[in-house]
């Protein structure tokens, strides 16, 4: 049994965690330019529009995407699986877009939405096909495990997508036309680095046994990453059809500040392990992979229940900072979504139990029943209880993809998810501190809060977790020595 190398995956979760901080800083930068240059309702407008764009790109990616990791074999030549992949996901792009273009134009309805022109759309459509083609660069970078050049490029496209709408704001009058040609700009320029830096470059060429193996084999991931879109944006939907543009707006915006946890946490975990497991899976099969996924999850609830917890603190009052006091109603709906974050993000790691077995069309069962959840659950709660109805509806669906995701991974050794449930407690501790505590001033309130969060949460991981305890003491040893024969 090949042993767990802590050194090297906590090397590259850092990477991936330092390129994905970086990201979600510029996720909070980003963001009160949204909220602060839009009005509520046009906010709301834009995130449906930001949603329909998430389901064309899923759509049209058709879950080939998720090929290179299944059929990447280490140490041969895989320019055909690459070039397949292009192939198949631009095909796939053209009928999308045939049958959803004339669609989409012609279905705008309502003064709220008199801004999405042709010319919008035809530049929305050009960031799908952009996206399609970064989204398999991107995993083809993953798979090298090219962790630092993954992080530089995606930070350079956050960073481009914040720089260049901007830019567009001020040039156009019509200021989402603006923002979606910034969007269109930072797209393609992030993809043309991808694929300068890759040695495959971008090339339309197939085998055709290939390209039916690879659309049976993604197909159903399509249709899995299809239901979590559903699922991530069908609240948007129910809430503009009961409520009105400026509710979605509300909404859009605590929970868009809270899915930037998923950029720093949930991102970082799953880049990391993908690789690792896919190589203990190859050598040493299904069992040992699936106790190196246990620890895994060990170490998800002790960094995710910490990041998890601090924000849930600090969130509402980091939403009137970024976006304003109008939005302040909206804070009360972040500590649902946040830990809806918290069970997908369980859920996600767990997948890999099926994933690389080929039980995707199981997969595609899990998400199609989670997402029968959150459409009756929005269908309940939010005529009733508005905003906090629709972030309710998306904890109970993540809680229940949660509950699948322990089963599977821990099905028979509960002894060990008890293990991995304790290490939620310093991130426990951290939170039910901070509640209490009652700081005057916004800024001051984050600032104060975020610190001694970090401080308590590491002196309880410190007392709690043997082995950091034991690499604290040998690092105090070393300079304690260090110290003594300098003198």
């Amino acid at each position: 049994m090949t042993a767990f190398n802590k050194k090297k995956f906590f090397l590259n979760f850092s990477s991936y965690a330092f390129g994905n901080g970086l990201i979600l800083a510029a996720g909070l930068f980003s963001f009160p330019l949204f909220t602060r240059t839009l009005s509520v309702s046009e906010y709301g407008a834009f995130s449906l529009l930001n949603a329909a764009l998430s389901l064309l790109v899923c759509l049209s990616k058709g879950g080939l995407q998720n090929t290179i990791n299944r059929f990447w074999k280490s140490g041969e030549n895989n320019s055909d699986l690459v070039a397949t992949s292009y192939s198949g996901a631009v095909i796939c792009f053209l009928l999308i877009t045939v049958i959803t273009l004339p669609a989409f134009y012609l279905g705008w309805f309502g003064a709220e939405y008199s801004k999405f022109t042709l010319p919008v759309l035809i530049a929305c459509y050009l960031i799908v096909l952009f996206e399609v083609i970064r989204s398999i660069s991107n995993n083809v970078s993953i798979i090298q495990k090219k962790a630092f050049q993954y992080s530089c490029v995606n930070v350079a496209h956050k960073y481009l997508r914040i720089i260049l709408p901007f830019i567009g704001i001020l040039i156009f009058s019509n200021k989402i036309f603006g923002i979606a040609v910034g969007f269109l700009m930072g797209s393609f320029i992030t993809m043309s680095i991808l694929l300068y830096r890759q040695e495959f470059g971008f090339r339309l060429r197939y085998d055709k046994k290939l390209l039916t193996s690879i659309f049976i084999f993604g197909f159903p991931l399509m249709l899995n990453e299809l239901i979590d879109q559903l699922l991530s944006f069908c609240d948007r939907f129910f809430l503009a059809h009961y409520l009105n543009a400026s509710a979605v707006g509300m909404y859009s915006a605590a929970y868009n500040l809270s899915n930037n946890v998923q950029v720093l946490l949930i991102t970082s975990m799953g880049m990391t392990t993908a690789p690792i497991l896919l190589e203990r899976f190859n050598t040493n099969g299904f069992e040992d992979m699936k106790r190196l996924l246990r620890r895994c999850i060990t170490w998800y609830c002790l960094l995710g229940g910490a990041v998890i917890a601090l924000f849930a603190s600090i969130g509402p009052d980091l939403l009137v900072l970024l976006a304003s006091s109008k939005y302040r109603e909206a804070g009360s709906v972040m500590l649902p979504v946040l830990l809806g974050v918290f069970f997908y993000g369980m859920y996600s790691l767990s997948t890999s139990t099926l994933f690389f077995r080929n039980q995707t069309k199981l997969i595609l069962f899990i998400c199609f029943i989670a997402s029968i959840i959150n459409i009756f659950s929005n269908w309940i709660l939010v005529p009733r209880h508005g905003i906090f109805g629709a972030a309710l509806a998306a904890l109970v669906s993540y809680l229940f993809l949660g509950v699948v995701g322990i089963w599977l991974v821990y099905n028979g050794e509960w002894r060990e998810f008890f293990t991995s449930v304790t290490r939620l407690i310093p991130a426990v501790i951290m939170a039910c501190v901070l509640n209490m505590i009652s700081i005057p001033g916004t800024l001051s309130s984050i600032l104060i809060k975020t610190a001694l969060g970090v401080i308590i949460w590491s002196v309880a991981s410190y007392l709690q977790i043997s082995e950091i305890s034991q690499m604290l003491s040998s690092a105090t040893t070393v300079i304690r020595n260090k110290w003594l024969n300098a003198e």
